[in-house]
Formats: structure tokens, C-alpha cells, sequence
């Protein structure tokens, strides 16, 4: 197999540059960096420089003059925005909405979208066609918005749309004033940044670090990363290689092959496309589970055969997990014999002890109100918190009246007073004042309980402590200068959010043993083996989550993504993965269930369908069978001894006697 990074190595052995240290190489994930600074040195047989390695956001924010600002610091700038408007607007209703404006301004930004286009309003449809140079689609979707938004309403709109319809006509000035405030401070986000380094480049103002630069295996780049590509291309600065296979892009059908087509950067002979799907032998294995852990499971039997029957090259075989929920039945499910392991995919920290711990005493602290100067808890919240198995080991024993005074003592809630003055412990002591100086409390209880139930915490556990310790302080420090308006529910919701997505990272060697990574982070890599499992709908593709506070029609109108582009980015990503592996497995969750499952990715039905054509490739599909154990069914015998015959003859003759029967079934 002859990969991608492998190809890339001795196309840049062949650039017309001195000195290979004086080249850039730009991936679209770390993940490939690492891979191919450890294939590079094996492409020479003298010494040479090894190019810089990035990623194409590290490379785009390294030319940026101003920093990336935390997400906590990016909803108090807003906040502060959106209560000059809103006078009288309290947290509870800026908050959701915030995050929503946040994703559509960095959006907006990184495809160098005109805020005063997007945002603007229209007295009559007419004006659309005087105020932009549109082309007809693009006249097609602004008219339905603006028809289904302004259209002749009159009295009857409801609240909603005239809510909208308010908010909108003030988002130009939102923009325009959230983005001074964060330039004022040197501060940025992620769209931001890519916009002023596009601008920068257009202008050929920007200070470039190395003599060439080399785009390796890029996907649907955003108008910024396109243009300053471009750019660069225009000034004889960069080559550009992208990774295609006939199969998805002469098919014009095809999702995968759809930026491929449309593409600007493209040209008629562009390197490199394939046409591996056609050429090379395949095996495709599709696995119905009747379970999750089914997958697993079987995952672990199959490598354990291929091993043993010497077929499998470890280092070439990669075990693909679309549902993080899977790792650690994965790995409990691989043979022991298995040693070189690596973990590229981070734990996620909410499937952790510690972080329902956490979350239950923020649910806890957030449900406090003051009466009568008594500072009372949710009894309910109260119960749920004292349940968890650390609480419990920490008030070993007191728990038991704990139990009795809130079945006798407590109705709706608790009064910490009262706790304090039966129970005179350093927790309630820290609960006393309820929510102020929220992130110190929360951080101090934190520690208390992870010191206590130090000897029984396992290592993801202890790493998970770390984690949430380290979020705790790093927020502390970008609140800092704003803690006069800071109030405890901002407080607790910032804390929330930079909690509940925390992965903890694995260690282990990138390039050595079996890889066991997450969908996205497989990008531009090659292996001869794969495992994917839960191919199902709702993970491959994955469901469409984002909130957006701009309509579909403007999204099309203006060129940003959808749900169609989201789901030909996965579609890409997977049949690139597949088209230079040999031996494919792929399972899905045939069972509908809570967590999914039920219906089969439509990458399996649309491989069914489009190459069973192919004679080099061969589908097969198998149901995976759960071995139903017997162990026998038990013979009862009561031995009929000569008291036993005593008893049952009396018996009958009692019965007899009584008018009743005496039968066996009796």
C-alpha cells in the first residue's frame, strides 16, 4: 500500500528547493504531522532537514498578531455587547442565545461572509436585487427568507417572529461592537483571526516565515483558508495536493466527491486523484450487532483469529470508534497478547465518577435560596448528592442520620444552618455562604474529595481530578478582570460548559501497535486493516447538532455550510479511509435502543448499491451470534424413603376423610 503521506514525501523531494528546512508542510489534523515526521527520515538514505510540520489551524493562527481568546472571555465581551441593547436583559436570557451568536459570528467570519449583507433588512423584495449583484439561486434563497420573515403579516405575527424580527435589526451594531471590543484587548476568535490573516494576505502584508509552502490532503477549506491558499499560489509560494479516488468524483451524484467538484483551488490535472476503489482488491465485512458491546466483542475475537493465524500486520490496522462510548469496551475486549497499543481519542470526562460527583454538587449549590436569613438547599438536590458513592465514604458515619433528619427534620429543603450545627464539617462550612466565590468553593470541595477517596480512585479517575482542577483555575484566571459583573449563575454556567467537554488524553506511541483513534481524527491517514464500528445512522454521518441563529435560506444564499455539507464532509472522510485499505469490517447496532442504534449507516446501503459492480470487491454481510450457554437443567428428586410414603399415605387418607381428592397436580 502506497500511502498518501508516503506519495507526499517524494513529490517534496522533487520541489525545486535547496533546503527542505526552508518548507512548510500543512495538514488538516496534529495526527498526520506526527505520522509523517516519522516516515520522512525513511525516504532518505543521507541527512537532511525536516520541513516544518502544522496543522492548518496552527499554521493560521501563527500568523496572527492578536490572541485567541478563552470561550469565557468571548460570552463576557458579548454579554456586555448584548446588555447595551438590552438594558434590563438578565443572564438567563442572553445566555443560550450567546453561544448560538458566538458559532454564527465565527462562521460568518471564517467564509469572509459581509456582516452588513447578511444582517441587513429590506423594506420590499426589490431592494434585494438593487442593493447586491446576486445570482439566481442566490436571489432565490434571500427572497424566501426575507418573503417568510417580512412577508405581508400585518397584527397576526406571533411573538416569536416579532422577536426575531428585533433581534435581528440590531446585530450589525452586535458585530461591529463585539469585534472593536475584542481587537481593543488583542483578543480574537477562531474566525476572526482567519479573516484578518486572509485580508493580510491579500495585501501581501504578511511575514512569511519559510521559502515554500506545501497544503497536503485538505477538505472543504472555508473562504478564508481558500484565499489565503490562493494567495499564496499566486505568488508562486505554495503546491497544493489533494487525496480523491474516481469512484465519488466523477460520480456528480456522489456527496463525497461534492467540494472536490467545486472546488476553485482545483484544476483540470490536479494531484492527486486515484482510482484505487476500481483497481484494488477489497474485502468489505459489515457486522449487525444486537448490542454495542456485540461490536466490541467481536472486534476482540476477530483480531485475536487474524493474530494467531499470522494475517494481521499490527501496525498497519487501525480501530475506528465514531462513538466514544466504546473505548473502554474495546479495550477490555482485545486479547491480552496485545501489547503495542495506541489511543489517539481523549476519555471524556463525563463518563467518569468524579464528574457526576461534580455535576451533582453544582446542581446542589445552583438550587440555594435565602429565607427568613436561612440558607436553604433543594432536598431533592441534597439526596442525589449525598448518594454518590464518594459523598458516601466521606460521611461514612454520619450517614445514617443524615438519612433519619431528612426523612424527620426536612420537608421541600435543607437548611445548612442546621446541618452545620449538628454536623460541624468543613464541607457545609464551605456551603454556608451558597453560591458567591462559586469557582474557589467548587474547587476547594473538589480537592477535599479527591484527597479522601484518594486510595480508591483509579488512574482515569485521578487524571480526571487533574483535569478538573486545571479548568477550574484557568477559569478563574480569564474572570478575573471581570468579577465586579460577574454574577454566580454566569459563573456556574461558564463552569459548566468548560467542564463537560474535557477529555483526558491517553499516552502512547503515535506510530507503533494498533491504533485506536475517533472518526475525524483518521483524516489523510492510510491502513490496511480496518475496524469501524457503530456505523450507523446518527454517528457515520453524525447527527447534525448545530444551532444557528441564521435561517437555511441565508445560509445557502451566502455560501455557509449546512446540514448537505456537513454530511458530504463525513461522506468524504469515510470513503477516502476506505479507498486504500484491503480488509474491512464494519459493524452497526441493529437493536433501537435509548442510545441508538436500529438503522445501518446509509454508507452501507449506498456501498451495496454502487460497488457491487466492482469485481475486485467483495461485500459480505453477517449477523453476529451471542452463544446461548446450557447448562443443563437440574433433575429434582425427593427419594421416596418409608417416611416419606408414611406422610403422603396419611395425607390421602386425611383427604379422604375431608372430601377432597389428593392427585399430583394437587
Amino acid at each position: 500500500m502506497n500511502a498518501f503521506i508516503d506519495q507526499l514525501i517524494e513529490e517534496i523531494k522533487l520541489l525545486p528547493v535547496k533546503d527542505t528546512g526552508r518548507v512548510q508542510v500543512i495538514f488538516p489534523s496534529r495526527r498526520a504531522c506526527a505520522i509523517f515526521k516519522n516516515k520522512f527520515k525513511n525516504h532518505f538514505d543521507k541527512p537532511v532537514f525536516l520541513p516544518a510540520v502544522c496543522s492548518i489551524e496552527d499554521f493560521i493562527l501563527s500568523h496572527s498578531d492578536f490572541t485567541l481568546a478563552d470561550d469565557a472571555v468571548l460570552m463576557l465581551e458579548l454579554f456586555a455587547v448584548y446588555q447595551s441593547i438590552y438594558q434590563s436583559a438578565s443572564f438567563d436570557e442572553f445566555y443560550n442565545w450567546g453561544k448560538i451568536l458566538l458559532n454564527d459570528f465565527d462562521e460568518l467570519d471564517s467564509n469572509l461572509v459581509n456582516h452588513t449583507r447578511l444582517f441587513a433588512t429590506f423594506q420590499n423584495i426589490a431592494d434585494i436585487e438593487n442593493m447586491f449583484d446576486l445570482d439566481d439561486e442566490q436571489k432565490k434563497w434571500m427572497t424566501e427568507f426575507w418573503l417568510s420573515l417580512f412577508g405581508q403579516h400585518g397584527h397576526d405575527e406571533n411573538d416569536i417572529r416579532q422577536q426575531f424580527k428585533n433581534n435581528w435589526q440590531h446585530l450589525p451594531y452586535i458585530y461591529e461592537q463585539f469585534r472593536q471590543r475584542l481587537l481593543n484587548r488583542k483578543l480574537v476568535y477562531r474566525g476572526l483571526a482567519y479573516r484578518l490573516i486572509a485580508e493580510k494576505v491579500e495585501l501581501h502584508s504578511l511575514k512569511l516565515a519559510y521559502d515554500h509552502f506545501v497544503f497536503a490532503g485538505l477538505y472543504a477549506l472555508s473562504k478564508s483558508e481558500e484565499k489565503i491558499v490562493d494567495q499564496l499560489l499566486l505568488m508562486r509560494k505554495a503546491s497544493v495536493y489533494w487525496d480523491t479516488d474516481d469512484y465519488y468524483v466523477k460520480n456528480v451524484l456522489h456527496e463525497a466527491g461534492e467540494y472536490i467538484r467545486s472546488n476553485p483551488l482545483i484544476t483540470d490535472n490536479y494531484k492527486w486523484n486515484s482510482n484505487h476503489f476500481e483497481q484494488h482488491e477489497k474485502q468489505l465485512t459489515i457486522y449487525s450487532a444486537v448490542q454495542n458491546i456485540a461490536q466490541a466483542k467481536q472486534t476482540g475475537l476477530l483480531i485475536e483469529e487474524l493474530i494467531s493465524n499470522n494475517k494481521l500486520n499490527i501496525s498497519e490496522t487501525a480501530i475506528v470508534l465514531p462513538d466514544e462510548q466504546l473505548l473502554l469496551p474495546v479495550l477490555n475486549s482485545l486479547p491480552s497478547s496485545l501489547t503495542d497499543i495506541n489511543i489517539t481519542m481523549g476519555y471524556p470526562v463525563k463518563q467518569t465518577a468524579l464528574y457526576s460527583f461534580l455535576k451533582s454538587f453544582l446542581d446542589l449549590i445552583q438550587s440555594a435560596k435565602l429565607q427568613k436569613n436561612h440558607l436553604l438547599f433543594s432536598k431533592f438536590y441534597f439526596r442525589q448528592w449525598l448518594q454518590h458513592s464518594f459523598v458516601k465514604n466521606y460521611f461514612e458515619e454520619k450517614f445514617e442520620d443524615f438519612e433519619n433528619a431528612f426523612e424527620n427534620r426536612f420537608a421541600g429543603y435543607v437548611s445548612i444552618q442546621t446541618l452545620l450545627k449538628d454536623y460541624n464539617d468543613v464541607v457545609f462550612s464551605i456551603m454556608a455562604n451558597g453560591k458567591q466565590q462559586l469557582l474557589e468553593k467548587v474547587k476547594t470541595v473538589l480537592q477535599i474529595f479527591i484527597d479522601f477517596n484518594a486510595q480508591s480512585l483509579n488512574k482515569i479517575e485521578t487524571e480526571a481530578g487533574k483535569f478538573f482542577l486545571k479548568s477550574i483555575l484557568q477559569l478563574q484566571l480569564v474572570t478575573e478582570p471581570y468579577h465586579e459583573e460577574l454574577s454566580a449563575d454566569f459563573e456556574m454556567a461558564l463552569l459548566r460548559d468548560a467542564i463537560k467537554n474535557l477529555r483526558i488524553p491517553f499516552t502512547g506511541e503515535p506510530v507503533k501497535g494498533l491504533q485506536i483513534m475517533g472518526f475525524l481524527e483518521t483524516r489523510l491517514l492510510d491502513f490496511e486493516t480496518l475496524f469501524i464500528l457503530s456505523v450507523n445512522e446518527g454517528f457515520l454521518p453524525a447527527q447534525s447538532a448545530r444551532q444557528s441563529y441564521i435561517p437555511y435560506a441565508l445560509r445557502k444564499a451566502f455560501g455557509m455550510q449546512t446540514s448537505e455539507h456537513q454530511d458530504s464532509i463525513s461522506a468524504y472522510h469515510f470513503y477516502r479511509l476506505l479507498q486504500r485499505a484491503g480488509d474491512v469490517t464494519l459493524f452497526y447496532n441493529a437493536h433501537a435502543g435509548k442510545t441508538g442504534g436500529g438503522e445501518p449507516s446509509r454508507f452501507i446501503m449506498q456501498m451495496d448499491y454502487e460497488l457491487k459492480s466492482y469485481s475486485n470487491i467483495h461485500i459480505a454481510h453477517k449477523n453476529i451470534q451471542i452463544p446461548v450457554v446450557n447448562y443443563g437443567a437440574k433433575d429434582i428428586v425427593i427419594e421416596k424413603k418409608d417416611d416419606v410414603a408414611a406422610a403422603l399415605e396419611k395425607l390421602k387418607h386425611n383427604g379422604e376423610e375431608n372430601g377432597f381428592a389428593f392427585s399430583p397436580t394437587s
